[in-house]
């Protein structure tokens, strides 16, 4: 569910407060603002970009929620937060390929070899 602000077109009633360089902070929306240089930033603007901020971390910490490896990095966690990697021998790789192609475990037996080793390619970062 993404953050949908409310709107109203046409209200300029706190314009001054917000968006005009130098204005003073007032109430409890300006409670929590750093020191701003009053030549270069309003209160609404440094507010709004603490609002982008906080969805674009909401995004990443979701993203990170669901996808178990870590992007581009080669590296893909169990859901305890262990690093798994394969240590083996490719050909011991390979052989497992091979035992789950010959018992048609995977698409009722209607798949390639080659896609097999392509998604576990992908999966534990190995070049086979």
């Amino acid at each position: 569910m993404h953050f949908v602000p409310v709107l109203q077109y046409g209200a300029t009633k706190l314009d001054a407060v917000y968006f005009v360089r130098g204005s003073a902070v007032i109430g409890i929306v300006g409670a929590d603002l750093p020191a701003l240089d009053p030549s270069f930033s309003t209160m609404g603007d440094y507010l709004f970009f603490k609002f982008i901020a906080l969805e674009k971390l909401r995004e990443l910490v979701l993203l990170e929620m669901e996808v178990p490896a870590l992007a581009g990095s080669g590296v893909v966690r169990s859901k305890k937060g262990r690093e798994l990697r394969w240590t083996g021998d490719s050909c011991n790789l390979i052989e497992l390929f091979y035992g789950i192609f010959d018992c048609r475990q995977v698409n009722d037996g209607e798949v390639d070899l080659s896609d097999l080793m392509e998604i576990f390619e992908q999966c534990i970062q190995i070049n086979l």
